[in-house]
């Protein structure tokens, strides 16, 4: 976090949009003693993973600023309860 705290905004925005993907977000797997230690699938199985309650929630279009304007996705504002 450290290192992430000094490199200015501009440059972290820009290194993201011009990863080489349609996606614009992709967690790199950084090792045990890293941010991301793990495929979030491999964590869960080995609960290793911290425990805190969670409210998440969706807005239209909330993935568009880092997944684009993929083909074949149907937008709606239709309501959806899991």
């Amino acid at each position: 976090m450290t290192c992430l705290r000094s490199v200015p905004l501009t440059a972290i925005v820009t290194a993201v949009n011009t990863k080489p993907s349609t996606c614009k977000f992709t967690p790199i797997i950084d090792g045990p003693d890293g941010l991301i230690p793990a495929h979030a699938s491999t964590l869960l199985r080995e609960g290793r993973f911290h425990r805190m309650p969670v409210i998440a929630g969706a807005t239209t279009d909330d993935g568009a600023g880092f997944a684009g304007n993929p083909t074949g996705i149907t937008n709606t504002t239709g309501s959806r309860h899991f």
